[in-house]
């Protein structure tokens, strides 16, 4: 699960390297653009409150399994919603 994407030419080789080996999952403001071939899901949530993204975060966790890198995380928030959910 990735929250928030960023703009294409400073992520998109981070989702080129990781679409082989993981299933992503984007949960982001906006719908996917660029990022939807990477993509097995996304959700759009309407802000990046972090009770409503804690939420989303947490109803995939609950349909999905969940794995990856554990404490990667691009800011502090993130890193928050990703503890909240593991």
């Amino acid at each position: 699960m990735i929250i928030s994407t960023g703009p294409r030419r400073y992520r998109e080789y981070l989702f080129a390297s990781m679409a082989p080996h993981y299933r992503i999952h984007l949960v982001n403001t906006v719908a996917p653009d660029w990022e939807l071939p990477y993509l097995v899901g996304h959700t759009v949530v309407a802000t990046t409150d972090i009770e409503l993204v804690r939420a989303a975060a947490a109803e995939i966790a609950a349909s999905t399994a969940i794995d990856g890198v554990p404490g990667l995380a691009m800011s502090s928030t993130r890193h928050g919603v990703a503890e909240s959910v593991a």
